[in-house]
């Protein structure tokens, strides 16, 4: 189902600005791509890891960009199915949480983009999946798993170790209380997540582009989590309770502490610096789906069943709303319009050494410096700048005679008269 839901038109949005960038660097010789990878974008670490080997064998396409982040949420969607039987207590439960994440808007909007944030979402089944599996076993295989996996899960995303904090609150509260295995693979995630936490604190201020937190910000983000159904959002909610009033203490404390505590946490870092975002938090989706399914299958005989696919169906209608919304950026159609209006003595400049690599994802014409020079240059920009580079524009002496918009690129033509 999801794997389906990620194929169907996967295709027909431009790649956007990050998605263009984490392409191109694959482009990169080994040595400048790892030395960029955890200079700059450590955050997205394995993601990149894996994208460049990947691309270099399926090619740099749309649909090639974006396959891995279908792959990893139907992955996550599958393996959420035994995380819940153990967790839940119920085949039924288990696959109503499976399906509720697989036709999440919110999960189906990322899973057909070439980001991190699908990968990020495995991560966090998987960890939980490895600690389930440590928690009853006897010896040390399961728990260096689960430290191994771990480890790489927080360089998925960061914001992923936040899940493992309800895993410590749930082994602390499980009888018998895990012995030193389960102590040394914690102190082993903590020793190796260190760099993480360093690189997120160091670029805290760099977060220009997130929103100071307030209250309609907030309820926008967690709106967006809920897949555009403030319904399904509730029926986490009730579904907690649930939890917390009807299933094992240790098996609570993690639900609640997966669903909770990453939202709560960066709402708190949020006060001082910025970071509360929607995909930053999609780690807890799985956990919202876990009590939702387990709400929904509460209810007698078959009845759950028809509740949990209704409720399936009807949190796809944001998911069709999503497969037909407008374009948020179109490099595609700006890069056409240069190409085919372009003459081939009219110098080309894009503003920023950033925009030169998205724009030449699709480009076909190759900027010749960021200068404006030459009787007719063709200037692509990004609104932000406009009114500066139009400014630039004219103070050079240039007149602008092509004024073209695009959702999220504008594209002048600037002249100079004739003497």
């Amino acid at each position: 189902m999801s794997a389906l839901a990620g194929i169907i038109a996967i295709g027909r949005k431009p790649l956007w600005l990050d998605e263009a960038l984490d392409v191109q660097w694959t482009h990169l010789g080994w040595h400048d791509y790892l030395s960029l990878t955890f200079r700059s974008e450590m955050g997205q670490a394995v993601w990149l890891l894996l994208l460049k080997p990947w691309l270099s064998i399926a090619g740099h396409g749309e649909v090639a960009a974006r396959a891995p982040s279908v792959l990893f949420a139907a992955a996550a969607c599958a393996l959420l199915v035994p995380v819940g039987r153990t967790l839940l207590g119920g085949r039924l439960a288990g696959a109503a949480a499976g399906l509720l994440m697989a036709c999440s808007a919110f999960v189906v909007h990322w899973e057909q983009q070439a980001r991190t944030y699908t990968l990020a979402l495995f991560a966090s089944v998987a960890v939980t999946y490895l600690f389930l599996r440590a928690l009853r076993s006897s010896g040390w295989r399961w728990w260096l798993l689960y430290a191994l996996v771990g480890v790489v899960a927080v360089y998925t995303h960061f914001f992923v170790g936040l899940v493992l904090i309800a895993h410590a609150a749930a082994a602390f509260t499980f009888r018998p209380r895990p012995g030193r295995p389960a102590l040394y693979a914690g102190v082993t995630v903590v020793l190796l997540a260190l760099p993480a936490a360093a690189f997120a604190i160091d670029m805290s201020s760099a977060r220009g582009f997130i929103p100071p937190l307030t209250l309609d910000g907030f309820t926008a983000e967690l709106h967006l989590l809920a897949g555009g159904r403030w319904a399904i959002a509730a029926a986490a909610v009730a579904g907690a309770v649930l939890v917390a009033a009807r299933v094992d203490r240790w098996k609570a404390v993690l639900l609640i502490g997966w669903l909770i505590v990453p939202i709560a946490t960066t709402a708190a870092l949020s006060i001082g610096h910025p970071s509360f975002i929607a995909r930053y938090l999609i780690g807890v989706v799985p956990a919202a789906c876990l009590c939702g399914a387990y709400l929904l299958t509460r209810i007698p005989r078959w009845w759950g069943a028809a509740a949990v696919v209704a409720t399936c169906a009807w949190a796809l209608g944001p998911v069709a709303e999503w497969y037909r919304s407008p374009f948020s950026e179109d490099w595609r159609a700006a890069a056409a319009y240069v190409d085919t209006s372009r003459a081939e003595s009219d110098h080309l400049t894009v503003t920023t050494d950033w925009l030169t690599l998205v724009s030449g994802y699709y480009m076909k014409s190759r900027p010749d410096s960021r200068a404006i020079r030459g009787a007719v240059t063709w200037v692509v920009t990004i609104p932000a700048d406009r009114y500066r580079v139009e400014q630039d524009i004219r103070a050079r002496g240039y007149d602008i005679r092509v004024k073209k918009d695009f959702p999220g690129v504008v594209v002048l033509k600037a002249v100079r008269p004739l003497a």
